[in-house]
């Protein structure tokens, strides 16, 4: 889960997610110990989960890699990559607790939309940079 990604899901206002009876859960790869953790961090106060095993990736056929967007930084990020970098091994040197618990860092994510059990959206990201913009839409409601 990137965290600057979930920072700006986490900006959409509650009032408004509950008013369209939308409800935003995300769904990371790592194990369960960093949660609160990366709740506190991110300011995200929906659901999320864990699923270290990684079936619901295999399942959903997101892929693993490390590839980057190229030259065009997406909309989400606020600091370079260099900086994504030493702000991700900062935290891990900080919280040695979490180390070995967080995801694969090259299991990419999707973004989906369901409408009760039916999926209404499917992004499956092709490299760790290649997000939606969920939250422009979020803020839109």
């Amino acid at each position: 889960m990137c965290p600057q990604y979930v920072e700006q899901l986490a900006s959409v206002p509650q009032e408004k997610l509950e008013s369209a009876n939308v409800e935003v859960v995300v769904v990371g790869c790592g194990d369960w110990q960093p949660i609160a953790f990366y709740a506190d961090t991110t300011g995200f106060k929906g659901k999320i989960y864990a699923e270290p095993t990684r079936a619901i990736y295999r399942e959903l056929e997101l892929v693993s890699n490390l590839k980057s967007s190229g030259e065009n930084m997406p909309s989400y990020l606020k600091r370079g990559r260099v900086s994504n970098a030493l702000v991700s091994m900062l935290k891990a040197i900080r919280n040695p607790t979490l180390m070995g618990k967080v995801r694969p860092s090259t299991q990419n994510g999707g973004d989906f939309i369901f409408e009760g059990r039916k999926c209404t959206f499917a992004h499956r990201m092709k490299n760790t940079e290649d997000r939606k913009s969920f939250p422009k839409a979020l803020k839109g409601l």
